[in-house]
């Protein structure tokens, strides 16, 4: 993900992951009552734990200073 600053490419990458994640979610556990669950909580939980950590940091995340673009 390329943005001004690292932080925010990693709120931006943090996008395509919790879609990822919302989808295997609703697969394993099948639908919840609404307000039940915070799936945020739920996201933010599974990315510090081991099966969570493959996939944020497969995420490239640069700032766009960085990127070389060709003329």
């Amino acid at each position: 993900m390329c943005a001004e600053t690292d932080e925010e490419a990693q709120a931006r990458a943090d996008g395509s992951t919790f879609f990822q994640f919302a989808l295997r979610f609703d697969n394993d556990k099948g639908p919840v009552a609404p307000g039940t669950v915070s799936l945020w909580d739920e996201y933010q939980a599974w990315k510090q734990s081991p099966a969570g950590q493959p996939v944020a940091a497969s995420t490239p995340i640069v700032q766009s200073a960085t990127v070389w673009f060709r003329p």
